[in-house]
C-alpha cells in the first residue's frame, strides 16, 4: 500500500528522458529517472562530476558502497521549479535494500511503471527508468534477472497518485541528496569568481615550480613498500574460486531432485557475491494435480521456497566461504593456460576467452599528494573473461587448471531433448567469470 503521509506534486516530465519529480512531506523533492552508470578506479567524485559533464547533466548523486555507481540527470530551469532541495528515489532505495539483488516495480495512475533494481546496496544500469506499462517493466526485469537468479521483485500500484511508498515516507538523507554540476568554464563567465580563476592560475604555477622538490622528496619514499601495502589492502576485495570451490558449490546440486512428483527441474542459476555462492533451482508444474506441497516436503534444509503463481517454483539456498582472497602484492606462478584451455576444448561445446584490461588501482601517493609510478619489481595485474560451456560431467577437467580465476556464474540448464555427445548432455554447465594474469613492468 502507498504512503499516505507524503503528498506528491506535479509530475513534470523532462524532454530528453522521462524523468519525473514529486515532493515530499519534508518540502524537499525526489527524482525518478536518473542515468545510472558504474564507476571504476579511484576518486569516484571526479569520475563521477566527469561522467555528469560527459551526459550534459544538470545534476548528480554518488551511491553504493564506497561510491562504486553515479547517477545524472538533466533539469531545465530547476531553481524556478523546485525551492527545496532534490533527492535521488533510486539512491534512496539502494540504501533500504542493500542486501542481495532487490527490484521494485511502482504503477502510476496514468498506467506507466517506474522500475528500479539494485545488487549489493548498488543502483544497476538501465534501472531507475518509466514504462509505458507493468508488462513493459517486468519483461527489462527478465534481462536483469539472467544476471542476478536471485533477484527479488516488489510490485506496488498507485492508482490514485497521491503518495509515495512507503521506504520514502521517511526522512531523506544527505547521501541521497543531488549536487549540481559545475564547469571551470561556468566560473569565468562569472565576474564575482575570477578570484577563484586567479587562485587555480596560482596553484599551478606553483606546482610546476615545486616540481623539483617533489622529485628529491621521492627519492627518500620506499616506493615499492608503499605499492605492496596499497595492494595487499585491495586484495580484500578480490575474491578467487579454486577447482575444491567450484566442486563445493555443485555438490549443493546433488541434493536437488530431477523429477519431484508432477514437478520438473529446469535450471540451477548461481551468483558469486564476494565469498558466498548465491543459488537458485527453478521448477515448473507438470501435472495439474502437482501441489507447492508436494515439492516442498523435498526441500532441502536451511533451503527456502519461492512460489510463482501457478506453474513455477524454486529452492533458494547459499553455500558460504566457497572462495579465497587474491594476493595482489605478488606475482602468480608462470603457466600456459592457452594450451591447457585447448587440451580441454575437447570435452567442452565452447571455451571464450576475451581479451585483457589492467585492474584499476588507485596508486599510494608521496608527501605532495602525487601518484607514485608503479616499479618494475611489482606485479601488473590484468583480468580477461572467461566463459565456458559443456556437459557437466566435463567439471573435472578444470580440477589443473592452476591459474586466478573468478567465477561471477555458475549455470546447470536441464534440456532432456539436448543430443547426446563428447561435448553435449542433458546437464548443459555453463561457467562465466574472469581470469587475473600478473607481470611486471
Amino acid at each position: 500500500m502507498m504512503s499516505r503521509g507524503a503528498r506528491v506534486g506535479p509530475v513534470p516530465a523532462e524532454q530528453a528522458r522521462d524523468v519525473r519529480v514529486r515532493k515530499h512531506g519534508s518540502e524537499q523533492f525526489v527524482v525518478f529517472g536518473m542515468d545510472w552508470s558504474p564507476l571504476v578506479g579511484g576518486e569516484p567524485e571526479r569520475l563521477g562530476l566527469q561522467r555528469a559533464h560527459a551526459l550534459g547533466a544538470t545534476h548528480y548523486v554518488l551511491s553504493g558502497a564506497h561510491s562504486t555507481v553515479v547517477g545524472a540527470v538533466r533539469l531545465d530551469h530547476t531553481a524556478g521549479k523546485y525551492k527545496g532541495a532534490l533527492h535521488s528515489a533510486a539512491a534512496i532505495f539502494s540504501r533500504k535494500f542493500a542486501v542481495g539483488a532487490i527490484a521494485y516495480v511502482l504503477s502510476d495512475a496514468d498506467g506507466t511503471c517506474w522500475m528500479i533494481a539494485c545488487h549489493a546496496g548498488s543502483v544497476l544500469s538501465h534501472t531507475d527508468r518509466w514504462y509505458e506499462s507493468e508488462p513493459a517493466a517486468m519483461a527489462a526485469l527478465e534481462q536483469i534477472r539472467s544476471r542476478f537468479p536471485t533477484l527479488q521483485v516488489q510490485i506496488e500500484q498507485d492508482e490514485s497518485g497521491q503518495g509515495l511508498p512507503l521506504w520514502l515516507s521517511e526522512n531523506l538523507c544527505s547521501q541521497s541528496r543531488l549536487q549540481g554540476v559545475t564547469s571551470f568554464r561556468h566560473l569565468v563567465r562569472r565576474p564575482s569568481n575570477v578570484l577563484v580563476c586567479l587562485a587555480i592560475t596560482a596553484s599551478i604555477t606553483y606546482a610546476v615550480l615545486s616540481e623539483n622538490k617533489t622529485v628529491q622528496q621521492r627519492e627518500g619514499l620506499d616506493t615499492s613498500l608503499l605499492w605492496r601495502e596499497t595492494l595487499s589492502e585491495r586484495s580484500s576485495q578480490h575474491t578467487v574460486h579454486a577447482y575444491p570451490h567450484l566442486s563445493a558449490l555443485t555438490q549443493t546440486w546433488q541434493h536437488i531432485p530431477l523429477r519431484p512428483v508432477g514437478w520438473s527441474l529446469r535450471k540451477i542459476q548461481c551468483e558469486s557475491v564476494h565469498f558466498d555462492w548465491h543459488c537458485a533451482a527453478h521448477f515448473s508444474r507438470q501435472h495439474r494435480w502437482a501441489l507447492n506441497q508436494h515439492l516442498e516436503r523435498l526441500k532441502p534444509e536451511g533451503w527456502t521456497m519461492q512460489f510463482t503463481p501457478l506453474d513455477e517454483a524454486a529452492f533458494v539456498w547459499r553455500v558460504g566461504q566457497a572462495a579465497s582472497t587474491l594476493d595482489l602484492s605478488e606475482h602468480w606462478m608462470r603457466y600456459d593456460w592457452m594450451s591447457y584451455l585447448q587440451n580441454i576444448g575437447a570435452v567442452f561445446e565452447h571455451i571464450q576467452v576475451g581479451g585483457s584490461s589492467r585492474i584499476a588501482i588507485q596508486a599510494p601517493v608521496d608527501g605532495q599528494g602525487q601518484a607514485l609510478p608503479l616499479p618494475a619489481d611489482i606485479p601488473d595485474w590484468k583480468q580477461r573473461t572467461l566463459v565456458l560451456k559443456g556437459p557437466l560431467r566435463s567439471l573435472p577437467a578444470l580440477s589443473a587448471l592452476h591459474m586466478p580465476v573468478r567465477w561471477r556464474r555458475a549455470n546447470l540448464d536441464i534440456d532432456r531433448t539436448h543430443g547426446l555427445g563428447t561435448t553435449r548432455s542433458a546437464l548443459s554447465l555453463e561457467l562465466v567469470g574472469d581470469m587475473f594474469e600478473s607481470r611486471s613492468e
